[in-house]
């Protein structure tokens, strides 16, 4: 019997664990299904990924291929490519006609998705992605309804809304309406928001690393008294119901986990994190700042400072607060008190305090100079500086009155303050200087000026810089080192050069096959590259060919041909094209 009670109890025990597993398994399962519809990978799309451009003709628009060659032809009103890197073409004949439709097209120029009504892109933010639009999913139409299909024409959600948009700052996500009230979906079809609100808004919340994807939704409503605000995490969490006459993200704090929510109500603003009250809305204004992670916190007589917690930094008892580096100066009636981060009272001559690094750190006095103190806080510098910035090592960029340059921590002078402008190149170490006579200097984390060209303009492509002008052009590795353009693209076959003061091309081993004839020239496209005579630009092949005599009058120097098609970037999204019969 014991022996029988043992085992009985054994396979309880078993079975209690396999339960617990099942459990675990299905928990695990739908936490993965939940966490994909709210976090999802999108399509990316590089400028070298691109197959197909928009083509413009005496005012009319087209498709072409990266080759040039024409796959719709420029007779629409408006054509919509959604993915450039396939090939479906949406075309209006009719943009402003009371029947305006769309028309999708294949890249042999076929109709396609014959079976809707009408079929749209759907437009997107451009400063969240090149392509300026939803790059896998269509809206379309049927008996004044919107639903959604892919590229292929399956549908993914039924016509069952008045209308269908992106909602700015999350791709991925669209907001919907039905009923006159708004709701929140994804690409996939799946609910995030249901449809219940007066409107819908993202937070705007945006991190390095995940981009926009833990960004929430400020909610809106309609009532007797006006409109009210709510907020719903990226999760499609109910954080706080629409109970506030306004609300905001902080969304300087850079935290994926946390919302800092600015609310106000009847007048004065509160500070919530998630759904926990840090400040109450006793304020009038309150001003994050992101250097010290503080809070300012104005009241209608006095202002303070709190942290981020709500713990009181700096009494409210002042009239005057600025937050400088690791400095609080305040002042009440004509008495000054600097107080550190800690809330601290130091005493000190300088009004903003920054450590830049582990043996630097860079002042402001009261007149508003700068200068540098060393780490037993002796001052370094001898002149005066309306402004000082940190570069890298020991150097810093030094503005006086009227120029700027590179000076190191003993104030000698490593780059000449000559300059109109110093500027940081993003994503790299580098400086580009701008002189009054229009040079322009690029200079490395050493200070020294790598190249330069006169009336220049600086340009950071994905993994290089070019700087050009109206007659040269040259390019820097993210060291600052010149490079020739064959090592950007090893497989052109051949290469702009410039030989006194003319321009020709060469092959990877510098052998001349098209002569120095010209006053600038692009490189090579594929098979053909503009030239520039007399301020006109034409198009060559590599044979030296002319297959467009110089007709273009550009104004910009950087110019970009595909076959005899004219690049126009406004800086933001896919490039267009226009024919010789726009050329102005």
């Amino acid at each position: 019997m014991p022996r029988e009670k043992h085992i009985r109890k054994l396979i309880v025990f078993i079975i209690i664990i396999i339960i617990a597993a099942i459990v675990g398994i299905c928990i695990a399962i739908r936490t993965k299904i939940e966490n994909a519809k709210y976090y999802f990978e999108l399509t990316t799309i590089s400028k070298s990924d691109v197959k197909y451009y928009v083509l413009k003709s005496d005012e009319k628009f087209g498709v072409m291929d990266a080759s040039g060659n024409i796959i719709i032809n420029p007779t629409y009103d408006d054509v919509e490519i959604p993915n450039p890197t396939r090939g479906v073409f949406l075309c209006c004949e009719d943009l402003n006609g009371t029947s305006a439709v769309y028309k999708a097209f294949n890249e042999q120029g076929n109709q396609i998705l014959t079976q809707y009504e009408d079929v749209e892109a759907i437009p997107i933010n451009q400063l969240t992605s090149d392509v300026p639009y939803e790059k896998t999913v269509l809206k379309y139409k049927n008996e004044n309804d919107y639903g959604l299909i892919d590229f292929d024409g399956n549908i993914i959600k039924d016509a069952q809304y008045e209308d269908i948009e992106n909602l700015d700052y999350k791709e991925g996500f669209l907001k919907v309406v039905k009923k006159g009230q708004c709701g929140i979906i994804n690409i996939k079809g799946d609910e995030i928001i249901k449809t219940e609100y007066d409107d819908i808004t993202s937070d705007g919340y945006y991190s390095t690393d995940t981009k926009y994807a833990f960004s929430g939704f400020i909610t809106r409503v309609k009532t007797d008294d006006g409109y009210r605000f709510g907020y719903i995490n990226s999760r499609g969490k109910e954080l706080l119901e629409c109970n506030y006459n306004d609300i905001s993200r902080i969304t300087e704090i850079d935290d994926d986990k946390n919302v800092y929510l600015l609310t106000t109500l009847n007048g004065k603003v509160g500070l919530i994190k998630n759904k926990e009250t840090i400040l109450n809305n006793d304020y009038v204004a309150i001003e994050y700042d992101k250097s010290s992670n503080l809070l300012i916190l104005n009241t209608e007589t006095a202002k303070g400072v709190s942290n981020i917690d709500g713990k009181t930094v700096v009494p409210i008892d002042y009239d005057y607060i600025a937050i400088g580096g690791d400095y609080i100066t305040t002042q009440k009636s004509d008495t000054k008190t600097i107080f550190d981060l800690n809330g601290n009272k130091i005493d000190t001559e300088w009004e903003s305090h920054k450590k830049v690094n582990d043996n630097y750190s860079i002042v402001i006095d009261s007149d508003g100079y700068y200068n540098v103190l060393d780490n037993s806080n002796q001052k370094m510098f001898k002149n005066k500086y309306i402004y000082l910035e940190y570069y890298t090592k020991d150097l810093f960029i030094a503005t006086t009155e009227s120029t700027t340059g590179i000076i190191n921590a003993n104030e000698q002078i490593i780059v000449p303050i000559q300059y109109v402008t110093l500027q940081k190149i993003d994503g790299t170490n580098l400086i580009s200087g701008t002189m009054e006579n229009g040079r322009v200097d690029i200079i490395d984390s050493s200070g020294n000026i790598t190249g330069q060209i006169d009336n220049g303009t600086v340009e950071k492509e994905d993994n290089y810089i070019v700087v050009y002008s109206d007659n040269d052009r040259k390019y820097y590795n993210f060291d600052g080192s010149e490079i020739q353009y064959k090592e950007i693209a090893p497989d052109n076959g051949l290469y702009a050069k410039k030989q006194k003061g003319k321009w020709g091309f060469v092959d990877e081993n510098g052998n001349v096959k098209i002569d120095f004839q010209y006053d600038f020239v692009t490189e090579f496209n594929g098979e053909t590259a503009g030239f520039k005579e007399n301020g006109l630009w034409g198009v060559i092949n590599k044979n030296g060919d002319v297959i467009l005599e110089p007709t273009y009058n550009l104004y910009w120097n950087n110019v970009k041909f595909i076959a005899t098609y004219y690049e126009i970037n406004s800086g933001l999204g896919i490039p267009l094209y226009y024919s010789k019969d726009t050329a102005k």
